[in-house]
């Protein structure tokens, strides 16, 4: 099985003029600079519409793209707009709120001169070829217009006419956000290189998915949650982790073969080469919590779709361009239900690195980390003296004392490269032996920390690529 190697690099913490990463110039740059390299995947966290805490995993729909990645630079070059002014250029952290409003002005900008030209007939094909844009539309309108509360709590209500030019200009969005990813993704492909994707198991419960289709989730008569989602207490939480997300209605779904989840999955597929599920243990049993408790103490665990999902979604996508997130205390099933769709799980070093009953399949993605673990230099300053030392002993044995002495975040690239896994992939954070300040996420929190994270100028990604690609070649992982 051949051996290949990628980078962990959100879209969001791409350096840029605008303070956030998008789908412009300076990502064709990223993606240069991956094709002089034996990179052969690009991992990216989900794309589309940001909610709650600006995570990715909490959205306000699963099809639409968060017009925050739009490209200022694209749209002047299209004669949409003036050259815009930078702004937060050589921020490590993305302002969310205030980006928004930055770019907003210029979108609607964008918008007029795209009506004063003519061009308005462009969106008629574009609704064509994405179903979802229009019913999204007329959701983000209504919600925007209701002073961007959650769905169940709006007050105002418009007929289609009185909100028309409202809901045209998040066609619009819409229109420009898809048709510049896809010449992302057409020049990540023309380089040789792979996207992978990410998609969440669950759905935010203030998005277009609940709210025209309530019938598949359990909701009550005043459409609250009946349920939510989350993970029980443990190593990491002594009070769980709340999510909130609602729960489904899987007896409900099987009635039309799982259509509203697939077409999800269908959906994400449209936006890379690979998809990563998130949370995949769902799959064969999740953790239900009562609405309205203030944390996951109280819950119980229920079965999910396991192979009856699977065999639906089997004669729509490819499984073998899946892998299956089967992080956490798991249940064996979860592992009888991955394999038996042939699903490469993942392993995180910093978790099996001195585990001795650890079994290093090949049909695995290996990471240092992922967006929701410390960097491997927070990490390992975090555990005691005792398991540090068992750990510079285990590389020294595998390696000798040469490599065993590097910085850790460089020892840990040669462990990680090292293994059978056919993937490995590592997050820019450890390429650049960053601490936790710089991490992705840090779960069941809110702060102005969590996917925040920008790197400021591409020189930081040449200089993470000199350490990275040597590696790779050493290890046997070109592309």
């Amino acid at each position: 099985m051949k051996k290949e190697a990628g980078i962990l690099m959100p879209i969001a913490s791409l350096p840029n003029k605008y303070g956030i990463g998008d789908f412009g110039p300076e990502t064709y740059k990223f993606i240069d600079e991956l094709a002089k390299s034996p990179i052969t995947y690009w991992q990216i966290l989900p794309l589309n519409r940001l909610s709650y805490g600006n995570s990715p995993y909490q959205p306000l729909s699963s099809h639409a793209i968060d017009e925050i990645y739009i490209s200022l630079d694209l749209l002047a070059k299209e004669g949409l707009i003036k050259a815009p002014k930078p702004f937060k250029t050589l921020s490590d952290r993305v302002d969310y709120d205030q980006v928004r409003k930055y770019k907003e002005v210029y979108c609607i900008k964008a918008y007029h001169s795209f009506l004063k030209k003519g061009l308005i007939r462009r969106l008629s094909k574009f609704q064509k070829d994405e179903p979802f844009a229009y019913p999204y539309a007329r959701f983000i309108a209504h919600k925007k217009l209701n002073d961007l509360r959650p769905w169940q709590e709006w007050t105002k209500f418009y007929q289609v006419e009185e909100i028309k030019d409202a809901i045209q200009y998040e066609l619009f969005l819409q229109y420009v956000a898809f048709k510049q990813w896809k010449r992302i993704l057409n020049r990540v492909r023309r380089r040789g290189i792979k996207v992978i994707g990410d998609i969440p198991f669950y759905v935010g419960f203030d998005s277009d998915d609940v709210y025209y289709n309530r019938e598949q989730f359990l909701i009550d008569e005043n459409n609250n949650p009946k349920l939510v989602a989350g993970v029980p207490p443990d190593y990491f939480s002594k009070t769980g982790q709340l999510w909130g997300n609602p729960i489904y209605n899987f007896m409900k779904m099987r009635e039309s073969g799982y259509s509203f989840y697939i077409e999800r999955m269908k959906a994400a597929f449209k936006m890379c080469d690979v998809l990563r599920i998130d949370h995949f243990r769902a799959f064969d049993s999740y953790y239900v919590i009562p609405f309205g408790r203030p944390d996951a103490v109280i819950g119980e665990w229920w079965d999910g779709p396991a192979y009856d999902f699977f065999e639906y979604l089997k004669k729509e996508v490819d499984l073998s361009k899946i892998i299956a997130e089967d992080l956490g205390d798991l249940r064996p099933s979860v592992l009888v239900l991955r394999d038996h769709y042939n699903l490469p799980g993942m392993d995180v070093t910093q978790f099996t690195i001195d585990d001795k009953n650890y079994v290093d399949k090949e049909n695995m993605v290996a990471y240092t980390g992922t967006h929701d673990n410390q960097t491997i230099v927070s990490w390992f300053l975090r555990i005691d003296e005792k398991h540090r030392n068992e750990i510079k002993e285990t590389l020294r044995n595998k390696f000798g004392d040469e490599i065993a002495s590097l910085p850790i975040y460089e020892a840990m690239l040669h462990f990680t490269l090292a293994r059978n896994a056919r993937m490995a992939i590592i997050p820019i954070q450890d390429l650049l032996g960053l601490d936790d300040y710089y991490r992705t996420n840090e779960p069941n929190t809110l702060n102005n920390i969590n996917w925040a994270f920008r790197i400021k100028t591409m020189k930081d990604v040449r200089k993470a690529l000199k350490v990275y690609n040597p590696l790779i070649v050493r290890y046997g992982r070109s592309r």
